[in-house]
């Protein structure tokens, strides 16, 4: 357990009286924290940590975070770039949830929300691999057939149905009408690049918008070919 972590449980168990409160209350105080957008102070935040992030290896849907099963053993995160859980949730906060503060460890939520996530089957407590890719290349060749599916899994469950954007995020693109709206006076090619870096660096690098960054584990070269030649860009 990081150190952050030990201190979190200390501050839990003093702010509580227990241990057993802890068990029996804050965990259920994070997972609701976890899957709603209260987690961020910022009324405007429509996304969740549940958003990007699933909490069992068993939950085969492919979001752009990795599992939080285990997450408070890992020694880093972010590919690790970052050493500290306490951190790296901060840093989901002010790229993607648009709370510019954070969190600090002796709130009520980051209490909470740290008992829930130890309340996770410790499935995959090692360091996640998460390969930002720095070069943003075209990726010719792709098969907008192939290309459905990827989108489908990947891309849909912010964006939509592609075209109408039906069940999008409140917030989100509606692919690929918006972006080629937005986008209008740099041609094809210039086009095709933006939107693979949006994909690749999203927020993370400071590119516009709240988009989370896909790494090269989530999603291959090949793939985000594929989900391009299907939007038509």
């Amino acid at each position: 357990m990081t150190r952050t972590g030990l201190l979190l449980v200390s501050l839990v168990v003093a702010a509580c009286g227990g241990t057993d409160d802890v068990v029996r209350g804050a965990p259920e105080r994070g997972k609701a924290l976890f899957e709603s957008p209260s987690s961020s102070r910022n009324t405007a935040n429509v996304h969740s940590c549940a958003t990007c992030h699933t909490t069992s290896s068993l939950d085969t849907r492919r979001l752009a975070g990795a599992t939080l099963a285990g997450v408070v053993a890992r020694p880093s995160f972010w590919g690790g770039a970052q050493r500290d859980l306490l951190g790296s949730t901060n840093d989901c906060l002010r790229y993607f949830m648009l709370d510019a503060t954070g969190m600090t460890a002796d709130e009520a939520r980051a209490k909470d929300l740290y008992a829930y996530l130890e309340s996770l089957p410790q499935e995959v407590p090692g360091a996640v691999p998460f390969t930002v890719v720095g070069d943003i290349l075209d990726l010719p060749g792709g098969d907008a057939a192939r290309g459905a599916g990827s989108y489908a899994a990947l891309c849909s469950s912010c964006h939509g149905k592609a075209t109408t954007g039906e069940g999008r995020i409140v917030g989100a693109a509606r692919l690929p009408d918006d972006t080629r709206a937005e986008h209008l006076i740099e041609g094809p090619e210039g086009l095709r690049k933006i939107v693979i870096e949006k994909v690749r660096h999203g927020a993370f690098l400071g590119y516009s918008g709240r988009m989370p960054p896909f790494s090269a584990e989530v999603l291959s070269d090949a793939e985000l070919a594929d989900i391009v030649a299907f939007l038509g860009f």
